[in-house]
């Protein structure tokens, strides 16, 4: 009979798969990132062209647009991707993260863009 063969002993069954879908780096896809008021990750993806700056839902992370990072700032397009994790997501701590509601959230989003347009004034 076929079936599911038993693995050996020491043997990790799972080991195939887990490799197949463990997360990626950050710095696979962007070029850096930069803690502001060491709360906020931003990452940031190429130097030149077009600016886009992308903004997660809720439950994901600036690591959503990763590969569109990656895209944007190669050969082809030339551009660059900014992103951040907003609060109680990623890699953003902060006391009052459960604030959630919808003043909070566009009061961040507002105060990093302000810091991004010093960052990329043109």
């Amino acid at each position: 009979m076929g079936g599911i063969p038993k693995p050996t002993a020491g043997a990790k069954p799972f080991a195939n798969i887990m490799d197949k879908y463990m997360p990626q780096n950050w710095n696979e896809f962007f070029d850096s990132r930069e803690m502001l008021d060491d709360k906020i990750p931003i990452y940031h993806a190429g130097t030149e062209g077009h600016l886009f700056f992308c903004l997660h839902g809720a439950g994901h992370t600036a690591l959503s647009f990763a590969a569109l990072a990656k895209m944007i700032k190669g050969e082809k397009y030339k551009s660059t991707c900014v992103s951040f994790d907003y609060r109680g997501h990623g890699g953003h701590f902060r006391d009052d993260e459960v604030d959630m509601s919808e003043a909070k959230l566009v009061e961040e989003t507002i105060y990093v863009l302000k810091y991004i347009t010093t960052k990329y004034p043109d």
